[in-house]
């Protein structure tokens, strides 16, 4: 499993979740929804860390996904 598994690899395309349920654009220029709000960030982070890694993602990792996905 990869964050690509429900998101795409294209961040500006929708996606779905492992059960169907859609996933709008997880890219900001494509959802001026995304990254507005740190707490809804903060919980999106964690539980996704959670389930592609299997663990909690360090500040730096969570970061680095931030950065990645604010880029696109």
């Amino acid at each position: 499993m990869s964050c690509a598994t429900c998101h795409t690899a294209d961040l500006k395309k929708s996606g779905k979740t492992l059960v169907g349920k859609g996933i709008d654009p997880l890219a900001p220029s494509a959802n001026k929804n995304r990254l507005v709000s740190v707490k809804e960030t903060e919980k999106w982070l964690s539980r996704n860390f959670k389930q592609v890694y299997g663990r909690e993602g360090t500040p730096r990792e969570k970061g680095d996904v931030l950065k990645f996905i604010s880029a696109q």
